[in-house]
């Protein structure tokens, strides 16, 4: 099965944590796996999913 790109908008609606202006900063400095296709940028919803997973915090006493 074909996974579908998300654009800015579509990942703010999965993640409402995120914020339109902390996604473009970490767009700018490259902190975010994505995909530019000209000057659209997409995002691999599986990527993304990976990408939080490595960068989770385990809460104290929590062991990985």
């Amino acid at each position: 099965m074909e996974a579908k790109l998300w654009d800015i908008n579509m990942l703010l609606e999965h993640y409402p944590a995120l914020k339109l202006w902390g996604v473009r900063h970490m767009i700018r400095n490259r902190k975010i796996p994505l995909i530019k296709l000209g000057r659209r940028v997409y995002f691999d919803p599986e990527e993304i999913e990976l990408w939080i997973s490595e960068h989770k915090i385990p809460a104290r006493g929590e062991t990985k």
